[in-house]
């Protein structure tokens, strides 16, 4: 859950929705990449210097930089929207919790069922309904984000970083990912290391 700074109308405004959901979204933890993250960085710097109402106006102008950006990878796909205060939800919290855990082995519906201590078609409809998708597609975000993670930050082969995220095959792994990401994860560390290249020549 992100601080509401201005007041509750703002965030209501066409205008702002982007940023809003930047606020959403920042609550899982962004990682800043490629162009984005040397123009930001130049932007923050600058901002330092400035005085009074600049600095609101420098702030936005970020905002709004990074809303637009496709340069953001989720550290934690992880839905914290849904962490209030009732029995379903915190059934949820624990299952989160077990798949941060566990997203490398192979996780049946069955098993995620018992550790919401629910059958396996209630345990389906109540994620569908709180999560807006389906258990499947949740546990493969999670693995494409942490696959997202080691391709940028190692230099492991796609056999291994798959097999570490929880994909039996490299050919599995490639095409969830693209599902997922709309890209080959070869192209995504492509981009990633061309965007890093040219940052550096600038």
């Amino acid at each position: 859950m992100f601080i509401r700074i201005f007041w509750p109308t703002f965030y209501e405004l066409k205008e702002t929705q982007k940023i809003n959901e930047l606020f959403f979204q920042a609550g899982k933890g962004i990682s800043i990449i490629g162009k984005t993250n040397k123009q930001i960085a130049k932007k923050l710097e600058k901002l330092v210097a400035k005085k009074d109402f600049e600095v609101i106006v420098g702030l936005f102008e970020i905002l709004s930089i990074l809303s637009e950006s496709q340069d953001t990878i989720y550290i934690n796909d992880e839905i914290y929207s849904l962490m209030q205060k009732d029995s379903k939800v915190d059934r949820l919290s624990e299952v989160f919790q077990y798949v941060n855990k566990n997203y490398k082995k192979n996780i049946s519906l069955e098993e995620i069922a018992a550790v919401a201590n629910m059958t396996r078609t209630s345990f389906c409809r109540m994620f569908r309904v709180k999560a807006k998708k389906n258990f499947v597609d949740y546990l493969h975000e999670i693995r494409i984000s942490n696959a997202c993670k080691l391709l940028l930050e190692t230099d492991k082969s796609m056999s291994e970083i798959a097999y570490e995220c929880g994909y039996k095959t490299a050919s599995n792994f490639n095409k969830l990912f693209k599902k997922v990401k709309g890209i080959t994860p070869s192209d995504f560390k492509n981009n990633a290391k061309v965007s890093f290249a040219t940052d550096y020549k600038d």
